[in-house]
């Protein structure tokens, strides 16, 4: 089955692939358009009892698809918004006749609840969690102009940010440990941004890791941000531990970024990974089904 967000038309086309060849190369197979934002996060209705169900979509789409999905249904990714993290950490391709072929991996998923509600209303996160100034960012970011210039709309929203004030709001606690901090990342991947190496994890291995900057300020917080993307001495800059149990408040109104979309407010509790069953495209490698 295929499951094709809403708004990913113009990035199907511009890599070759639409509907029609969906329907072309897979006849038989049942191919549904989400309505929504939300409607991923509802989709069990609508899915086989067992079986894959193929995403196509970028990675909000595909962590509501995580979220979302009964445990029986493994789902698929077919790349096709605006930054696509996901496909770089998982390898996979934007092809629609690859699917011809696929496999199964298994992946590990973070988890974020509300305090005292651990196991109730939990969100998921697969490649990264934020608090902070980017966090504030992906909140500012319109979608009418992401649709006209893609990935820029998120360079907009940064610069709209960091206009104002960067100041250490949030309190991040670990392990009895607490630090004050204007951004922490939760690393589950170990992108960022692209094809920027932030982090020593891996989607597949069951430890995140947690990065706190050290400094706030516009120029420290930007510092440290191009130190740890472009792969420069970064430990005077920011705190890096392996996951655990991470508590996060902050002073202020804040809400966290969960895969790129904006997530639930503050105060939350992130949880270390579960393992789950997805599928991977393979035709283009000559593996087997």
């Amino acid at each position: 089955m295929w499951v094709v967000n809403a708004g990913s038309g113009r990035v199907l086309q511009s890599n070759g692939n639409s509907e029609a060849s969906i329907r072309k190369h897979f006849p038989a197979d049942t191919l549904i358009n989400t309505f929504n934002r939300d409607h991923l996060m509802h989709w069990a209705p609508d899915l086989p009892e067992t079986g894959i169900a193929i995403i196509v979509g970028g990675d909000g789409a595909w962590r509501e698809a995580l979220q979302g999905a009964p445990e029986q249904v493994r789902p698929g990714l077919l790349p096709a918004g605006t930054l696509n993290q996901a496909a770089i950490d998982l390898k996979t391709t934007a092809s629609v006749k690859a699917w011809r072929i696929w496999r199964y991996e298994r992946i590990q998923l973070g988890h974020v609840h509300a305090p005292g509600h651990a196991g109730t209303n939990q969100n998921v996160f697969f490649l990264m969690a934020g608090v902070g100034v980017e966090s504030d960012a992906v909140r500012l970011v319109r979608q009418g102009l992401k649709r006209r210039i893609g990935k820029w709309a998120y360079v907009w929203a940064l610069f709209e940010r960091l206009i104002r004030p960067v100041r250490p709001t949030i309190v991040v606690g670990m392990d009895g440990r607490y630090f004050r901090t204007s951004q922490v990342l939760i690393q589950n991947a170990a992108h960022y941004g692209g094809h920027y190496r932030v982090a020593d994890t891996d989607v597949h291995r069951p430890d995140y890791r947690v990065l706190i900057w050290k400094y706030p300020g516009r120029f420290m917080w930007c510092l440290t941000m191009m130190c740890l993307m472009f792969g420069l001495p970064s430990g005077w800059l920011a705190h890096q531990f392996p996951g655990g149990h991470v508590r996060i408040r902050s002073s202020g109104k804040k809400q966290c970024q969960l895969d790129g979309d904006t997530g639930p407010a503050l105060p939350l509790c992130f949880t270390p990974t579960t393992a789950r069953e997805i599928a991977i495209a393979d035709g283009e490698r000559g593996g087997s089904k």
